[in-house]
């Protein structure tokens, strides 16, 4: 287990959340972008992969998952159930990111965010991103339309 300043919330290490259970939640965060139970299984065979679940009574309500590569560190997938926005668990997530980050001694971190993802943008440049580039069309949406992608990075 890990500290959490949440007061009903638990962050566990990724890898104690089944990957099953992973590929549900972001199946019903990110519909037909989202990742396989397989895909989980690998990344959590990778040890260069880290994260944390996020469980508030004993529903998984969020998640991250990052990978670390010499000295920077990418968040890959972070999200938070709707009805759990708004309550400081992207926040917590995010921080949670940062912290590991540290401990894995990154220099860098980089991230990928729909760039109408107000929220999400808003929280990352809160925690000391930057918008680094764009990339059109990175992301698929319903009805054969795309929607771009903030990268964004931070030193440490």
């Amino acid at each position: 287990m890990f500290p959490c300043k949440h007061p009903t919330a638990e962050l566990r290490d990724i890898r104690t959340c089944p990957p099953q259970m992973c590929a549900a939640l972001h199946s019903e965060l990110f519909g037909k972008e989202a990742w396989s139970a397989r895909s989980f299984e690998e990344l959590f065979n990778l040890p260069s992969t880290f994260g944390c679940c996020l469980v508030e009574k004993n529903i998984l309500v969020g998640l991250y998952v990052a990978q670390s590569v010499l000295e920077t560190c990418e968040l890959l997938t972070l999200g938070v159930l709707e009805t759990f926005r708004g309550q400081g668990n992207g926040t917590l997530l995010v921080e949670s990111f940062l912290s590991f980050s540290v401990k894995k001694r990154a220099h860098s971190l980089f991230l990928e965010v729909k760039k109408d993802n107000l929220f999400a943008v808003s929280l990352y440049v809160k925690k000391g991103f930057s918008i680094i580039g764009e990339r059109v069309g990175y992301y698929n949406r319903k009805e054969n339309k795309t929607a771009n992608a903030l990268t964004m990075g931070r030193f440490i």
